[in-house]
């Protein structure tokens, strides 16, 4: 579905927590030949947080789909619909207008423009 940052992000959180997975499993396999309670239990607690959390993040990854396609959709500047429109009223190009967007966005972060000013 939506091909980005966060999504690789996630999938690799998710790969991680796979791979987390397999080696509790190899801990409990080998605590229970060797007749190892402790390391079993602490196996298992292991094997339960990690469901738990692969589970959370197939929620979160859920929502965030669910909102990038709410969204609407940008042009090849990063514009959204209402954007294009505001680049059209003004005449500027929307090349400029992103270029605008991202100056002003850094100005902000740059403490340029106190809360509210813009």
């Amino acid at each position: 579905m939506a091909d980005d940052f966060l999504i690789e992000a996630w999938q690799q959180r998710v790969n991680d927590l796979i791979s987390d997975q397999a080696t509790l499993n190899a801990h409990l396999v080998r605590a229970r030949a060797d007749g190892d309670h402790k390391t079993a239990a602490d196996a298992i607690e292991g094997l339960n947080e990690v469901d738990v959390r692969l589970q959370r993040l197939q929620q979160q990854r859920a929502r965030y789909e669910t909102q990038i396609a709410q969204q609407p959709a940008a042009n090849k500047f990063g514009l959204t619909p209402d954007e294009q429109d505001a680049a059209r009223v003004t005449g500027v190009s929307e090349e400029q207008y992103a270029s605008g967007k991202v100056e002003l966005m850094r100005r902000k972060a740059a403490g340029f423009y106190p809360d509210g000013q813009h």
